[in-house]
């Protein structure tokens, strides 16, 4: 397991105590498939670049890469202009290169906070390959912090030098066999029993589904007393850019159509509201 720690200061982007940062994950981007969808990509990536109160990181399958060997492998679905995974981290990285700047000025991994691998990555990169694309300092890479298959992102948030509240953020790239669109949800459901955050994070079945629960704890009072108070927990199935169905194209997703699901395109974003403590998610 890897972690971020990221030190936010508010008032260092021009924000006030009481602001939110609103927290917006790229997920199963599939550059390199002739479904991915472009141009809600880069209104995404133009949206975290231009406010000054909205970050992200890159949750697995940033690129197509499916090998002939594969039985998903189809020439219909290859976008020729980058059949290579070599080419498709070239397309990835020039579509990102504002925002992977911008991280690199402001420091500390506070506009990207990272980058995880997922299955599309790993059919024939190793470890290795993966960190010289993705993890490299410039000009071998990009530079971003390596989250590994599963990774805690803990973000501290400060005013004036003042610490406000800290938030905790577990995320997986995943992998689900179900037919049923809620199925990766309801494991999600599952993790607080294994594992503590504030926020549950899962890619992979490109579906976007959010939801949260609320856990009652108690806290030490005044003297001897016990109180309870409310602790939300948000879980998400944080999208993709891969469309399922386009006419002139046959894919993979259709040869499986009695088990594969139409899913919507985008991404769910979290707010994060330091000074009140409290949390809000946005698909």
């Amino acid at each position: 397991m890897e972690y971020n720690r990221i030190r936010i200061d508010l008032d260092k982007f021009g924000l006030k105590k009481d602001s939110s940062w609103f927290l917006e994950p790229l997920s199963d981007i599939h550059f390199g498939h002739r479904n991915f969808n472009l141009e809600k990509f880069q209104k995404a990536v133009k949206r975290i670049a231009k406010q000054s109160n909205r970050s992200t990181f890159f949750n697995g399958d940033m690129i197509d890469n499916i090998p002939h060997r594969d039985k998903r492998f189809n020439w219909d679905t290859v976008d020729m202009d980058a059949a290579q995974d070599v080419q498709q981290v070239e397309l990835f990285e020039k579509y990102t290169q504002n925002l992977l700047d911008l991280n690199q000025k402001i420091g500390g991994d506070v506009k990207i906070h990272g980058v995880l691998p997922g299955n599309h990555e790993y059919v024939y990169q190793s470890v290795e390959q993966f960190k010289h694309f993705f993890c490299r300092k410039y000009p071998k890479g990009m530079g971003l912090k390596f989250l590994g298959d599963a990774a805690y992102i803990w973000i501290d948030f400060y005013y004036k030098n003042k610490f406000l509240h800290n938030f905790v953020i577990l995320t997986t790239h995943g992998s689900y066999r179900g037919s049923q669109s809620g199925g990766e949800l309801n494991q999600l459901k599952r993790f607080p029993a294994r594992y503590y955050a504030d926020v549950y994070f899962v890619g992979h079945s490109h579906d976007i589904k959010s939801g949260s629960s609320v856990i009652i704890e108690p806290f030490a009072g005044p003297g001897r007393s016990l109180k309870l108070r409310k602790r939300e927990i948000i879980y998400a199935n944080i999208g993709t850019f891969l469309e399922t169905h386009q006419f002139g194209v046959t894919n993979y997703i259709e040869k499986k159509l009695l088990y594969a699901q139409a899913t919507k395109t985008g991404t769910v974003t979290v707010e994060f509201n330091p000074e009140s403590r409290t949390m809000n998610f946005h698909e």
